[in-house]
């Protein structure tokens, strides 16, 4: 095994453990949120928001140590631009929104519906990839969409009622409030995750930057949440709901919960813009996909929601969306090592003072200016760039470059 098949196998090792933590930490979150709606009744959308972006002192702390190996490793400290501190601030504001309209879904909807509109996300994510950073999308990408697309359709469909609709408790306004935030919080993160790819990119920086975008994407959101609260003044809900007539060891388990809920999407955020940064957007959907699926599952188990043919059917596509997209990336790793990345190398020749160039390569020395070419003379290498001062032969017109018997690489 090369060097570089064990890189590969590596990364993908890492790739796949992040899928898992992500899985893991979004569906927690997800499921302890309707545990605190469900049995203790607390509802509190803003007050979750915050919850979830609460992490951001244990964040910065990591950040710093992180700061610190950085500037050992690379002799330099960490330099964080304006412009990279703008684009921390848009995806910093954008995790404001999408914690806001997530939550007032989660605890506006019912479990699975709210499970189906979230799974929306990735057919808002393949039109932005287009759109937005300009990559094909493939054939098995499009596949993966009109598999979410046909299971959310299919979702939807109440064998009760013999027709589209819902039949619980919920009234149709919050249940119109509650579809049309769980939308747009899925647009936004959407976004979110295609402006974080299109930061991030794929270099050596990525994983300060892993660091940067998740500590942004909480610190931002707790320092403007709390306005929120001027115009919405949840806060005097907050005590009758937390504390109320709740037992003592109710109380234990509702702060148990809070800090799980703090805990997982610290979790959550962090392996999302590592799956983002080492993959692509599309792949990350299809992650995100798979775990609503399982999200879905758990809540037809622990809040005992109705389990009919349609949503198995519909939770079913969306879980054979993951393993099409997870083919098209094995696809796409086995073609990139297939590449091999050659450049059509120009002759290296000898010189006279004044460089007249008639080679036998086939390709057109022209082609080649504006490049780079190394003159060593006498044991000393310089470097300068090729000028289009030629003739229609392809010399180089009267330009002295180097003494006779120097040595000319492009």
């Amino acid at each position: 095994m090369t060097v570089k098949e064990h890189g590969m196998q590596a990364a993908s090792r890492a790739l796949l453990m992040y899928c898992v933590i992500y899985t893991i930490a979004a569906a927690d979150e997800y499921w302890v949120l309707q545990w605190l709606g469900d049995i203790y009744g607390i509802k509190l959308a803003v007050f979750a928001a915050i919850l979830q972006n609460a992490s951001w002192p244990v964040q910065a702390y990591f950040y710093w140590k992180a700061k610190k190996q950085y500037a050992l490793e690379h002799k330099s400290e960490r330099v964080v631009t304006m412009s990279m501190l703008r684009s921390y601030c848009v995806l910093g504001l954008l995790s404001t929104f999408i914690t806001l309209t997530r939550t007032m879904g989660i605890t506006s909807l019912p479990a699975t519906i709210y499970a189906i509109c979230a799974n929306t996300e990735i057919v808002f994510e393949a039109v932005m990839t287009k759109l937005i950073l300009r990559r094909k999308v493939s054939n098995l990408q499009l596949l993966a969409v009109g598999l979410v697309l046909s299971g959310v359709f299919v979702s939807l469909y109440n064998p009760t009622l013999g027709s589209y609709g819902d039949d619980t408790h919920v009234s149709q306004n919050a249940l119109v409030i509650g579809v049309v935030v769980s939308l747009a919080s899925r647009f936004a993160s959407s976004l979110n995750t295609i402006l974080a790819d299109r930061f991030l990119g794929k270099d050596a920086k990525s994983r300060m930057g892993v660091l940067e975008c998740s500590l942004a994407n909480s610190l931002i959101p707790c320092t403007v949440l709390p306005f929120v609260l001027l115009v919405v003044p949840e806060y005097k809900l907050w005590h009758t709901q937390l504390v109320g007539s709740h037992s003592n060891v109710s109380r234990i388990c509702i702060a148990l919960l809070c800090f799980t809920v703090t805990v997982s999407k610290h979790a959550d955020r962090l392996a999302k813009f590592s799956i983002v940064s080492m993959a692509s957007t599309m792949f990350y959907a299809a992650v995100d996909a798979n775990m609503k699926v399982i999200a879905g599952i758990g809540s037809f188990i622990f809040f005992q929601s109705d389990v009919t043919w349609p949503r198995i059917v519909g939770f079913g596509c969306i879980f054979l969306s993951l393993v099409v997209m997870y083919q098209d990336k094995a696809h796409r790793t086995v073609a990139a090592s297939k590449v091999v990345t050659t450049q059509p190398e120009l002759p290296s020749i000898e010189v006279s003072p004044v460089l007249t160039v008639a080679t036998d390569s086939e390709r057109p020395l022209p082609r080649a200016f504006g490049r780079q070419l190394t003159v060593t003379d006498m044991g000393r290498q310089r470097t300068m760039e090729l000028s289009p001062a030629s003739s229609a032969s392809g010399s180089l017109s009267k330009t002295p470059l180097a003494r006779a018997g120097s040595r000319v690489e492009f």
